[in-house]
Order: C-alpha cells, then structure tokens, then sequence
C-alpha cells in the first residue's frame, strides 16, 4: 500500500509538467529550389503542402513530426531538360513565446528527411535520379489564435540541402501559411 501511495504522489507530481495539448495542422506555401554546380545556379518556385501534428507542453516547448511536398520544378536549356521533386518527413523540437493573448511566435529546429526523385534529358540520352539524405531544419514563425481550438500561422522553414553530390546541390526554403487545430 506504502509503494502505491508513493508511486501516486510521484505520477502526480509529474503530471503538471508533462500536461500539454496535442495539435495538428495543413499548410501551402511557396518553396524557392536553388539548385547549384559548376554550369548551373538557379533559384525555382514551386508551391508546397504540408500536413502535421504535434504535442505542445503548458511550459511553451514541443515536439513537432510532419510530411512537406516541395512541388515539382522544371528547367530547360536547348536539348536538356531537368525536373525534379523534393519531398521530407522531418521531426522537430518547438519553442513557443506568447506575445499577446492570442498571438505568438515560436521556432523549431530538428532533423529532416528529404528524399529527391527526377530526371534529366540530354538530347535522347534520360538519367533518372532518386536520392535520400538526412539534413538539419530550422524554422521560425508567427500564429494567431482565432478562438481556444484552431490558430492561423505564417512561417519560414529552411530544409538545408536535398542533394549534396560532387555534380551539385539542391537547396530547400519554405514559406507557408495555414491552419493549426488543437485537440
């Protein structure tokens, strides 16, 4: 009975730190792919979707896992053509600071799994390409609370680089807006 009893005032004495909300949430955005090699140096647009969840603890710090489809982008130059999709899973540690009641900015910083796949087209000549890496995140932005359950959001994210060979580099940034609904 003695053990119960401790065992009780410990479960509750660790409640109020670990209470918290969990939430999940969908965004758009505008992606910039900036591709890098020795021949080429280009910036491309495309639009992005989001889908995630995560649980935010009362002190204002969370954990934050979620799948982003950068969108697809093309070049072509002559007789060569390149496209490529970017997409990620990636997982994050949240830190959230109340400005006001109802607004807020917060930050995350985690770990990202982009994974590329594309071709390239040189005349009748087609490599297609698939690659996985894993790479820091980092991401800052602001949110508003509409009313107790669902917050818009506007943010920036960067996803480091998707591609990393000696033939050059693929560079993710995102900027989104969307909606938030806590549980």
């Amino acid at each position: 009975m003695k053990k119960l009893v401790v065992l009780l005032l410990i479960a509750s004495s660790i409640a109020p730190a670990v209470a918290g909300e969990a939430y999940a949430g969908a965004s758009v955005g505008r992606t910039q792919q900036k591709m890098n090699s020795e021949s080429i140096d280009l910036s491309m647009s495309s639009t992005s979707a989001k889908l995630f969840g995560g649980y935010e603890f009362d002190n204002g710090f969370g954990v934050e896992a979620g799948y982003i489809n950068f969108g697809k982008t093309s070049i072509s130059a002559g007789d060569t053509t390149v496209s490529v999709e970017p997409k990620t899973f990636y997982a994050a540690v949240t830190g959230r600071m109340a400005v006001s009641k109802d607004f807020s900015t917060y930050a995350k910083l985690g770990i990202a799994r982009p994974g590329t796949t594309g071709k390239a087209t040189q005349g009748t000549k087609v490599e297609v390409f698939d690659t996985r890496r894993v790479t820091p995140m980092v991401g800052f932005g602001v949110s508003y609370s509409l009313d107790e359950k669902i917050a818009v959001f506007a943010e920036y994210e960067y996803y480091g680089k998707a591609i990393n060979a000696d033939e050059g580099s693929l560079k993710l940034d995102n900027l989104s807006v969307g909606l938030r609904y806590k549980f």
